[in-house]
């Protein structure tokens, strides 16, 4: 269920994950409504950083919205790129993952189950692994060296504020 933060308190809830920013774009500029732009996309992606006033440095993890396609996925790629790469030094991997490779396209509930995804493993401190997983579509043009695709389950620190960070896409259209 998903609360403001201070009724949550308030109501004595558990209070499994917080949402500080969320970002969106309808640019209408992609090729077709199943491929949005990069540009858009990573727009979205630098307006949930803004919002949520973290630095992209600071993300450990992204669930991806990844539908394994290689138009897709290409293009997500890209726009995590140019969201989250510049400045990222090799020895701060920004660990990337997508639940839909496991257990397929959920459609409407594709970017809760990401959620769930994500916050579960923020409160195992294990990041969510893809071990299935071989090598990036041949569509991507410039992979980059400090992203990481964890093929088995990886240790999920805190950060020096005893916190994990990370962050969900998830592409949708409206009729």
């Amino acid at each position: 269920i998903l609360k403001r933060l201070e009724d949550a308190l308030a109501d004595g809830d558990r209070i499994h994950a917080i949402i500080r920013g969320m970002g969106s774009s309808s640019d209408g500029a992609g090729q077709a409504i199943y491929s949005p732009s990069v540009e858009g996309r990573a727009r979205a992606f630098k307006k949930a950083l803004q919002r949520a006033d973290v630095s992209a440095s600071d993300v450990q993890f992204i669930e991806a919205h990844a539908t394994s396609t290689v138009v897709g996925d290409a293009n997500e790629y890209e726009a995590i790129s140019a969201a989250y790469a510049e400045g990222r030094e090799k020895n701060n991997p920004l660990y990337l993952g997508s639940v839909k490779y496991q257990i397929g396209h959920l459609k409407a509930a594709a970017g809760v189950a990401g959620l769930i995804k994500t916050i579960k493993g923020m409160e195992t401190g294990i990041i969510p692994h893809m071990p299935l997983f071989e090598k990036l579509t041949p569509n991507v043009s410039n992979p980059v060296d400090s992203f990481v695709i964890p093929v088995k389950p990886v240790k999920w620190e805190q950060n020096k504020e005893g916190k994990r960070i990370a962050a969900v896409t998830s592409s949708g259209f409206k009729d």
